[in-house]
């Protein structure tokens, strides 16, 4: 049972990725991750109803592409904001003065 919380904690902070990716103008990795994303969905709804069977390995693929372009998408939000930059909580010149 905790391991579904995770699961499901882990599919919706990586399912809200593509929406900050697309306002920050990375259109391409926001579109390429939304077919990962549809997929890991139906493999968290399959597998906590009835089960994956062995003739559907094609959810697992998606859904650990999705783990593996949800990282990589996050790295590169985490990347390209001012809270990696250093600008975030720093006083500038003007207001010390």
């Amino acid at each position: 049972m905790v391991l579904m919380v995770f699961l499901l904690a882990y599919l919706i902070l990586f399912s809200i990725t593509p929406v900050f990716l697309w306002l920050r103008n990375k259109r391409t990795m926001a579109l390429i991750q939304i077919p990962f994303m549809i997929g890991a969905w139906l493999a968290f709804m399959k597998a906590s109803t009835n089960g994956i069977g062995p003739n559907e390995t094609y959810l697992w693929i998606l859904f650990y592409g999705h783990l593996v372009v949800g990282h990589i998408s996050t790295v590169m939000l985490l990347v390209g904001s001012k809270l990696l930059k250093g600008k975030v909580g720093t006083v500038s010149r003007s207001a010390e003065a």
